[in-house]
């Protein structure tokens, strides 16, 4: 794409500049912000931009040979929350305005560089500019290990100069050296007292002299020494740059070659820093393929029932202060109107219809942490959200997107999870290396209480925003990468997704694929985390594979007294598994249960020994029957206290298409455990495998669920 860059002067601007055309992209035009004239002042006191070394931001554009938009800073930052929305004579405004010039002057603009590597304040402000201005931002250095970013810059021949110091263990003396030469004394500093070896809290600020993709370098002529502060424990100085010219380069320094390409993409890509490899997963799938014989399990049905109504219907809603849960909801759920409609309307009716049960609870959109969208057609999924997305703003709740067979005429069931309290929310959208952008209506996570709600992740390479070539191997890195954006989101947010996990929900394109997943999973996550691995017939972007993964929030210290009875820390976690016999067959059950602290889990799933057996409605009403048991021992044996369910939030019921959604409700109706303000969503699937079960059995049904108690 065709990008401007934000260029300060500083490192980071112009290495991003340099990954930019690494990737593929073209630079078009510069652009930056400056002090008004009028303040008489070289360095502004602003949260977003570094104006010190303003002087020779001009010298960029002959040195790049492209256009140099600037416009004076004359907002101020008015708005420093974590979030922003359009606030007049905020300091955002101008570089909107800076920005828009670039459009007008060059319409075909698609993109903006900048070089955020940890400030949230202002990777949200660029993203909120660049999505009124229909820019993707670009930020290949976000989240990315400083000290290896440092190497990176020296050697690819990136030639920055100390221009400002402001830090313990810096003065002066260090002002006009090059990155190269304090390399070892920032190294030193951040061993000895964890200053950012980039400069990300403040330490320094830099000038870049001359890059591979610089045309001509920058000469410093004549400077002038500026001392800000004369503290005794940190000196606050910088360079005022007084003269300067740019001077020619000789045509084999100009320009990034195959080699250097390849050194800017090697070891910081989408498939980098990660374990295993996929080759080294490849015979769990040879030999779980096997055994599942890639067949999915399509019960028979004995009757020629049709689904009707419920006499006791579910009412759908939960609430169990301070959550709300809504179960998943249809336009049958909600009128009766049978004539076929168009996809959007039916996403209208449905939202519109949670719109009013949230505000009958006082509750609103940005009370919102989780939704599930289950969709008949992922072909309509554009049409879909074309309406979903004007019920949100700025930080939309995170969503899990998947393809169902749904029942009847219905085309959309979507079900949601409130919380009245404190929310914060991760909504990043710039394209980087880190995880894929959230470019559409939801966020990565969404941070309640001891919960950490996570979007739907798929394989998508971070950098390019497309999932890996279709090959052979092509699932094994779909998993991998998938997989690693999850521990990078989760490590974002303080967690660790190996020990962090609370329950995962594994939707797959193909069965075949279940052992693969479980390997890079049980590899990596603890083997007795609540886990589900099921089959729908569609993903978004024809993934082959989606994790939906519940994360625990860690408490500020997991020491605990040991002889505290009720132990909030240490995790608490049971494997249970049971075989009865119904009628003439016999049937496998398996639960999990997860606890720590005040947040809990349960995962199940049941299944017919003979597959070939009639599956009746007794058949159901017994399936359900034993996994409730095992789930209620699995909760007894995490909660020695009580058996009882009801301490659940929500419950997600999976059940293969084939089998009538009567027979499931109506089943779960007969379970005295299940209040009749519990919040069930009901599911179809393709196939459903649980790690607990025999390799050759496809559940009929599972179930998964957490609470907070």
């Amino acid at each position: 794409m065709k990008v401007v860059a934000l260029l300060s002067g500083g490192k980071d601007s112009c290495f991003n500049m340099l990954h930019c055309v690494a990737n593929g992209h073209e630079i078009v035009a510069l652009a930056n912000l400056k002090p008004a004239a009028a303040s008489g002042k070289d360095e502004l006191d602003s949260y977003m931009y570094q104006t010190v070394g303003h002087d020779a931001i001009d010298l960029y554009g002959e040195c790049m040979g492209l256009p140099m938009f600037r416009r004076e800073i004359k907002g101020t930052s008015v708005s420093q929350g974590s979030d922003y929305c359009l606030t007049k004579n905020d300091e955002v405004e101008d570089l909107f305005e800076l920005l828009s010039d670039v459009k007008r002057a060059i319409p075909d603009v698609e993109g903006v560089s900048s070089g955020a590597i940890l400030s949230n304040y202002q990777r949200v402000r660029v993203e909120n500019v660049c999505a009124r201005l229909g820019l993707a931002s670009i930020a290949y250095m976000w989240r990315r290990n400083q000290n290896e970013l440092m190497q990176e810059m020296i050697s690819v021949g990136l030639n920055a100069i100390l221009i400002k110091v402001a830090s313990l263990g810096l003065n002066e003396r260090h002002l006009g050296k090059t990155l190269q030469e304090m390399y070892p004394h920032l190294l030193s500093m951040h061993e000895r007292f964890g200053a950012h070896i980039c400069g990300e809290g403040g330490e320094f600020e830099t000038l870049t002299l001359d890059c591979p993709i610089f045309r001509k370098r920058i000469v410093i002529d004549q400077t002038e020494l500026v001392i800000h502060s004369d503290d005794a424990v940190a000196v606050v100085a910088y360079l005022r740059i007084t003269k300067a010219h740019v001077e020619e380069k000789a045509p084999d320094e100009i320009g990034l070659d195959d080699e250097d390409k390849s050194f800017l993409l090697k070891g910081i890509g989408a498939y980098s820093h990660f374990s295993p490899d996929p080759c080294s997963v490849l015979p769990a799938l040879e030999v779980d393929g096997k055994l599942l014989n890639a067949v999915e399990y399509h019960p028979i049905i004995s009757c020629a029932e049709e689904e009707t109504a419920i006499a006791a219907a579910w009412s759908q809603n939960r609430y169990d202060a301070p959550y709300f849960a809504l179960s998943g909801l249809t336009v049958s759920d909600i009128t009766t109107h049978s004539t076929p409609m168009a996809i959007e309307e039916e996403t209208k009716i449905i939202l519109t219809e949670i719109h009013a049960r949230l505000e009958r609870q006082g509750l609103s959109w940005d009370n919102v942490v989780m939704m599930h969208v289950y969709i008949g057609d992922m072909q309509l999924f554009a049409r879909l959200n074309s309406i979903y997305k004007s019920y949100f703003g700025i930080n939309p709740p995170p969503r899990v997107t998947v393809e169902v067979a749904l029942p009847g005429t219905a085309q959309v069931q979507i079900d949601c999870l409130a919380y009245r309290g404190q929310k914060e929310t991760m909504h990043v959208q710039s394209i980087s290396y880190w995880a894929p952008a959230n470019i559409g209506p939801y966020s990565q996570t969404a941070m309640i209480s001891d919960q950490i709600h996570t979007a739907g992740q798929i394989g998508l390479v971070p950098n390019t925003m497309v999932l890996p070539r279709p090959s052979d191997l092509s699932c094994a890195r779909e998993a991998r990468l998938s997989h690693q954006s999850l521990a990078r989101v989760a490590e974002a947010v303080e967690c660790n997704l190996a020990s962090d996990a609370a329950l995962c929900v594994c939707y797959l394109a193909d069965s075949v694929h279940a052992g693969l997943s479980r390997a890079v999973w049980d590899q990596n996550v603890s083997t007795n985390v609540p886990a589900l691995y099921v089959t729908v017939p569609g993903l978004p972007r024809n993934a082959q594979i989606e994790w939906a993964v519940l994360l625990n929030k860690p408490t500020a210290s997991r020491v605990v007294d040991s002889s505290d009875e009720e132990d909030t820390s240490d995790l608490q976690e049971t494997l249970k598994t049971a075989s009865l016999k119904t009628d003439a067959n016999e049937i496998s059950c398996t639960a999990d249960g997860w606890r720590r602290g005040h947040l809990s889990s349960i995962a199940g799933a049941a299944a017919l020994i003979d597959s070939s057996a009639p599956l009746t409605q007794r058949s159901v009403v017994a399936l359900v029957t034993s996994l409730i048991s095992q789930l209620k021992a699995a909760t007894h044996k995490i909660h020695p206290a009580s058996s009882s369910l009801g301490q659940f939030i929500a419950f997600r019921v999976f059940y293969l298409s084939g089998i009538p959604k009567v027979w499931i409700k109506t089943a779960f109706e007969m379970i005295p455990d299940l209040q009749r303000n519990t919040a069930v969503t009901f599911v179809p699937v393709s196939s459903i495998v649980s790690p607990s079960m025999a390799p050759h059995l496809h559940a009929a049904l599972a179930l998964a669920a957490h609470g907070s108690g």
